[in-house]
């Protein structure tokens, strides 16, 4: 049986002192009407989730770049004294992200406002890497095995799944071979997982270390080439996935999702007289976060269990009933040797004095062949015991 449960609680605050790996970064010019620069312009950011504010000021040159932002719907508004105060509503800033937001200023004064709130498609002409950003709703409307988010990777451009094994392409997930992807030919044991900012990788299969309940995560951004030093882990691709934080708003939810042998076909190697071996699978949990100081801090947290049930069929080989006592005197037994003459026993069959008390009582505890081989006329030429757990007979005394 399979145990684990995941817990987790986030805090956040406008005062947070947050890595920036997870984080996303607004930068561009300001100007008036003629194409000159606006200095000292206030450019503030304010976080539609949370309300949270945060504020910078261009250069001599117009220019000005958020401090790291996590990720979220943000209202940019820019102030310059003598200007009309104009704003960008829906800014979408997603993990990693490094947008250019360009400001044409108004001659005017700072108390009227202009909302642009139909901008094109902001280019992200800051970077140079290659990635792709996958959204809560993809993590969770979309059908997952086992509730694991890196198999979403292979949404992206370059990347395929691969199986595990020991051609170095294991790895992906934290059951170290299940999941496993490579991204644009590089070895599977070459990624290099993030939670939050911090680094998420287990040492020992090049997989993830946890594997978050996939109704905390708010997305994640896999990168696959020209991305961040700050990345200079490994070769391969970069999940980078951030968990959800606290709102303005309450919210949460509850699941569970199970799977049983009611609904599964038999195993292929059961015996098909018997009855089918039980299986099941629960996964259960919830998310709850919201508010505790309103526009100020927050609160967050997760629960995942994980249970399974699943007795499993062992297929075998054990002892024929006359070789446990020592009888090989069937034509397909191997010629047994007396250790103390060299010469083989009389009849092929070990004396009941020859054999060590210990060694017998240990022989007496096989159970007995209960399957066919496919050649009678050869019984232990192949694997001639199957047990299912929930069929398994009580264990032999000694």
């Amino acid at each position: 049986m399979l145990k684990t449960c995941l817990l987790g609680t986030f805090l956040l605050s406008a005062i947070a002192a947050l890595p920036q790996v997870d984080m996303g970064t607004i930068a561009g010019t300001v100007r008036d009407s003629q194409g000159a620069a606006v200095g000292a312009a206030t450019v503030t950011f304010v976080d539609a989730a949370t309300g949270t504010t945060t504020k910078t000021q261009t250069d001599a040159a117009g220019e000005y770049a958020s401090p790291p932002l996590r990720p979220s719907a943000y209202k940019v508004t820019t102030e310059a004294s003598g200007f009309k105060t104009e704003s960008h509503s829906g800014v979408t800033l997603q993990v990693q992200d490094r947008l250019r937001l360009d400001f044409t200023m108004s001659v005017g004064s700072v108390s009227e406002t202009v909302d642009v709130t139909s901008d094109a498609p902001i280019i992200q002409s800051e970077t140079s890497s290659l990635g792709q950003v996958i959204v809560s709703t993809q993590i969770t409307e979309l059908p997952l095995n086992g509730r694991d988010y890196t198999q979403l990777a292979t949404l992206s451009t370059g990347v395929v799944r691969t199986s595990s094994g020991t051609n170095g392409n294991t790895g992906g997930s934290s059951t170290g071979g299940q999941n496993s992807f490579v991204a644009n030919g590089t070895r599977g044991t070459l990624n290099n997982f993030l939670l939050d900012g911090i680094d998420n990788n287990s040492n020992d299969n090049g997989g993830l270390v946890l594997r978050t309940n996939v109704d905390a995560i708010q997305e994640f951004k896999i990168q696959t080439n020209s991305y961040s030093a700050e990345f200079g882990r490994s070769g391969g691709a970069v999940v980078n996935a951030i968990t959800k934080s606290g709102t303005n708003n309450f919210h949460g939810g509850v699941f569970e999702f199970f799977r049983n042998s009611a609904l599964d076909a038999r195993d292929y190697f059961e015996d098909p007289a018997t009855k089918k071996a039980s299986f099941k699978q629960n996964q259960f949990g919830g998310t709850f976060g919201g508010p505790v100081l309103k526009n100020k801090l927050f609160v967050f947290g997760d629960y995942q269990a994980t249970r399974i049930r699943n007795p499993l069929t062992w297929v075998s080989k054990v002892p024929l009933l006359p070789e446990l006592h020592g009888d090989f005197s069937a034509p397909y037994e191997p010629t047994i040797y007396d250790p103390t003459t060299g010469l083989p026993f009389p009849g092929n069959i070990i004396p009941t004095g020859s054999i060590d008390q210990i060694s017998q009582a240990f022989m007496n505890l096989y159970p007995a062949a209960n399957t066919a081989v496919p050649d009678p006329t050869f019984p232990n030429a192949g694997n001639n015991f199957t047990i299912t757990a929930h069929l398994a007979p009580p264990p032999a005394k000694c």
